[in-house]
């Protein structure tokens, strides 16, 4: 069941305890990224500006927040132009719940087909590390 907009705003996950950022994340191609949004149940939220660089939210709101760079199913970036179907350039996850968040950071970097870095590995409030991945070669 798709969730409103207003409920995924009501759980802003600004403030979100648990957070991570892997760089440059390509799925094979819009299904491969389907298949792992279908798996969490997570939707397309639409836009958030607040976070330019990944104004695209993914959530079953309120316990996880994917938010991506280029909206891999229909290769639109954040700047409104046009990328591979499948690439979702940056991608941030923020969590209310530990467990759930560290199984959706986990099951995007099986996914996945590339990445090139992480950013920040995904942790708690207190910074406490729960998952970190390396990159690719």
């Amino acid at each position: 069941m798709q969730k409103s907009r207003n409920q995924t705003e009501r759980h802003d996950a600004t403030h979100a305890p648990t957070d991570g950022e892997l760089g440059y994340i390509r799925f094979e191609d819009s299904h491969s990224f389907a298949t792992f949004a279908d798996r969490f149940g997570l939707d397309y939220h639409g836009r958030d500006e607040r976070y330019p660089a990944t104004p695209f939210v993914w959530a079953p709101a309120p316990a996880v927040f994917v938010r991506t760079g280029c909206n891999p199913l229909t290769g639109e970036t954040a700047a409104g132009d046009r990328a591979r179907r499948g690439y979702a350039a940056n991608v941030r996850i923020q969590g209310y719940d530990t467990d759930t968040t560290a199984d959706v950071y986990r099951a995007l970097v099986d996914a996945a087909a590339s990445a090139t870095e992480q950013f920040t590995p995904l942790t708690t409030a207190d910074g406490s590390v729960i998952a970190s991945y390396g990159g690719w070669e």
